[in-house]
């Protein structure tokens, strides 16, 4: 069985691993389960990297036989984040994506000192909100929301922007703006009756997966660890 700790920006990524990755991720005999980042009622973002840092290692060295992932939006992250400059001179997304990676990688490997098994640091950064997985099946998503019409509006956002990873995150037209501006009752959070979790869920992972080329190579990554 491989243990598998998520570092999470929210309670929204905090839902998504717990209804949608991990039950799905449990067929491998791989059990990812979501840290939110910071002390229990922590909000305002990610201040800096050297604080991301030391809760990756603190991670890694309070488990040696876990593996640690990490589900963060590279829309916020600080000035001082591993790569971050670099990824935004890429032509194609994923070039930029792993860009990120790698230096987190490399960074967090150098911390841990010569004895790390690099191998248990699996670093992933979303390039997008994670309401974006809410544009992978629009007709699914309009109608869960209560409106079916207005899937129309979701597949031209995905049309225009090249793909549910690509749509952008301008404060006005981010994911989660669109889809507020066209559901205003939508529900953000972790609880029973947020929407995205709900939504991801009935939809399923592999809809997900087949819509989002990051999200998949992250999820064939956690699939593929071995078992000890």
């Amino acid at each position: 069985m491989n243990r598998v700790y998520v570092l999470a920006e929210g309670q929204t990524e905090q839902a998504f691993v717990r209804d949608v990755l991990t039950p799905c991720l449990s067929a491998h005999d791989t059990y990812p389960s979501a840290v939110l980042l910071g002390k229990p009622g922590h909000k305002g973002g990610i201040r800096s990297f050297d604080f991301v840092q030391r809760e990756i290692s603190n991670l890694l060295k309070q488990d040696a036989d876990a593996y640690v992932t990490t589900l963060f939006d590279r829309y916020g992250l600080p000035a001082d984040w591993p790569g971050l400059g670099d990824s935004k001179l890429k032509p194609t997304l994923a070039e930029a994506h792993a860009t990120v990676c790698q230096a987190m990688h490399t960074t967090i490997s150098a911390t841990m000192g010569s004895d790390f098994r690099t191998e248990r640091f699996l670093p992933y950064v979303q390039f997008y909100e994670i309401e974006a997985y809410l544009f992978a099946v629009p007709d699914e998503t309009a109608r869960l929301l209560g409106n079916s019409v207005l899937a129309s509006a979701l597949h031209a956002a995905v049309q225009t922007e090249g793909g549910c990873e690509d749509i952008n995150d301008d404060p006005v037209t981010a994911p989660s703006k669109r889809i507020m501006a066209l559901f205003p009752d939508y529900r953000k959070g972790k609880g029973m009756n947020a929407d995205l979790p709900r939504i991801c869920t009935e939809v399923g992972l592999q809809k997900l997966r087949d819509a989002c080329p990051l999200l998949n190579m992250w999820v064939e990554q956690l699939e593929s660890l071995p078992l000890g």
